[in-house]
């Protein structure tokens, strides 16, 4: 019986490898972002969706959302100082997304975050002015890292003034999410494997 439940998971793990070959080759990630590196509240959570066939990897995008490897960015904040709230590609809140894998590539099929040559992925918003408002969506800063609730630039302070931001997160996680049709399948093994017992 051991001999047949190992055998069925061996024919779901090729099942699952032929399918993910043969689609369109979507992965959906679901991002994390902290404040705790920059000693702030602010936290956020989101997802974004990769077209493997489009994606530089290794390779650098930096450009509109339309025709782009990249669809369907939604991020969720909270905690922070301004900026809380839902804001999605898809409403039109960002004007543009840069990604950049420098050397070798990147598995795509687990946690993206920490792997060697993954330099960059972040989102720009149309507005960045004022700041604390809370309308304004989350824009790139730093690798990685979000600023929320807007900027006060140089140009509009004095001279020798560095200007003003709002709370500032990172990145920390970026993992695929199970497709629908892995999770499916492997149950269907599961339950395969326990009635010929």
């Amino acid at each position: 019986m051991k001999t047949t439940a190992i055998t069925a998971l061996i024919a779901v793990s090729a099942t699952l490898s032929a399918t993910s070959s043969a689609s369109a080759e979507l992965i959906t990630y679901q991002l994390e972002w902290s404040g705790e590196a920059f000693l702030n509240e602010a936290s956020a959570t989101g997802f974004v969706t990769l077209d493997t066939d489009l994606l530089p990897n290794p390779g650098f995008y930096q450009g509109q959302w339309e025709g782009s490897a990249f669809t369907n960015f939604s991020i969720n904040v909270t905690g922070a100082t301004a900026g809380n709230g839902t804001f999605s590609s898809n409403n039109g809140d960002f004007g543009s997304v840069i990604w950049n894998v420098v050397g070798n590539s990147l598995d795509l099929n687990t946690e993206l975050m920490g792997q060697d040559g993954f330099s960059d992925f972040n989102v720009f918003s149309h507005e960045l002015f004022p700041l604390g408002d809370d309308s304004l969506a989350p824009t790139g800063f730093l690798p990685f890292t979000l600023v929320l609730g807007g900027i006060v630039p140089d140009f509009a302070l004095g001279e020798g003034d560095n200007g003003d931001i709002g709370d500032l997160i990172e990145l920390v996680s970026m993992a695929p999410v199970p497709a629908p049709s892995s999770l499916a399948l492997l149950g269907f093994a599961a339950i395969t494997t326990r009635r010929r017992r």
